[in-house]
């Protein structure tokens, strides 16, 4: 009875890991989208209410600071762990693959180009008086607060848009199928076969 009771609830406890898992992921990413989009809203505040500036830079760096990483890795793990549990590969499931260059490659520029912005732009802003340099090129800290957040804005949709529709998973289940009506109809003509070698063999001993 031990074998039966653990072939029976291995599958449950990996279908029960895997649930939990996407809700991690879908938590993690909704929330690191989320995360953009307020940093987007900040940035554009700041870049038209110059009375508040030095407020939603302080939130924005507070944000970078303390959500950034948590949301980001969690994100990229999760999404890693599910890859593990399912039956997705990275060597053939491209959706996969451009989906975690996509999130590793935003969350690196996040955490080592926005953060010094952010830091840059609370440093101008403490001082009295207009700072021209926040917004002196589009490289300036209050233009790239703005930039930024938009891209990764975009770059997370896309992700998620990859993650629902899965490109290319149609094809290969028809190919799947392809193979299995082969197959099935191999076998059925082999058992068609079967039963008129036997009786010219019984003709034969006759």
């Amino acid at each position: 009875m031990a074998p039966l009771l653990t072939a029976t609830t291995a599958p449950r406890r990996s279908r029960g890991t895997r649930r939990i898992t996407l809700i991690a992921h879908l938590v993690s990413s909704l929330g690191w989208l989320g995360l953009d989009m307020v940093l987007l809203t900040l940035g554009t505040h700041a870049a038209t209410h110059s009375g508040d500036r030095h407020t939603d830079y302080l939130t924005v760096r507070l944000l970078l600071n303390t959500l950034l990483l948590p949301l980001s890795l969690s994100s990229i793990g999760t999404g890693l762990l599910l890859m593990r549990l399912g039956p997705w590969l990275f060597r053939r499931d491209h959706w996969a693959t451009a989906k975690l260059v996509i999130s590793t490659a935003a969350a690196a520029a996040a955490w080592l180009a926005l953060r010094p912005q952010a830091d840059q732009a609370v440093a101008a802003t403490a001082r009295p008086g207009d700072p021209g340099s926040l917004f002196a090129t589009l490289h300036s800290p209050g233009p790239t607060l703005i930039i930024a957040p938009t891209v990764a804005c975009a770059l997370y949709l896309t992700a998620t848009v990859l993650g629902v529709v899965k490109p290319g998973r149609g094809r290969r289940r028809r190919r799947l199928n392809r193979v299995s009506q082969r197959d099935a109809a191999g076998n059925e003509s082999g058992h068609d076969a079967s039963p008129s070698r036997n009786h010219s063999h019984q003709e034969r001993q006759s």
